[in-house]
């Protein structure tokens, strides 16, 4: 079994729906077991188009058998359900899941880079992940999320 951590995230129409959706779907993917989600928090955009409203993000982390290119499948094919079309680059989106870690893996991919190539800079997948797991380590930067947290100051 691998454990593997799932950012979610959502800026359009119900927002805590829309990942309450996600989350049921992520405990009903085979080979896979919802270990724990944190509390999801409000969040401005970043990077996004001008206007873009805010999202609500959170985490989930899972037991799975699957490998990390099946379990993107899995998440993507979720996304897809609940109705994300992909358009421009960070357009608001119903709902958005990014597989972050995946044990320790560290993997490049045309469709797939472990750990997320970006989530050390993002208070807003930073902040999920340390409740769940504070002392998990990266294993690219040798830091845990809440040390990464920390280094991002107020910022």
């Amino acid at each position: 079994m691998s454990i593997a951590y799932i950012a979610i995230g959502s800026n359009l129409g119900d927002r805590h729906s829309n990942i309450d959706v996600a989350v049921g779907m992520l405990s009903e993917i085979e080979l896979t077991c919802l270990i724990a989600v944190a509390m999801p928090i409000g969040t401005a955009p970043v990077n996004c188009p001008v206007d873009s409203p805010a999202f609500i993000n959170t985490c989930a982390s899972v037991n799975t058998e699957l490998t990390p290119s099946q379990l993107l499948q899995a998440i993507q094919s979720i996304e897809q359900t609940i109705g994300r079309v992909r358009s421009t680059r960070n357009a608001p989106r119903l709902i958005d899941l990014d597989l972050l870690m995946f044990d320790d893996l560290i993997l490049e991919q045309a469709d797939l880079i472990l750990p997320h190539p970006r989530m050390h800079q993002r208070r807003f997948v930073l902040e999920p992940i340390s409740q769940l797991a504070p002392q998990l380590v990266h294993p690219t930067f040798s830091l845990s999320m809440l040390e990464l947290l920390h280094r991002l100051g107020d910022a």
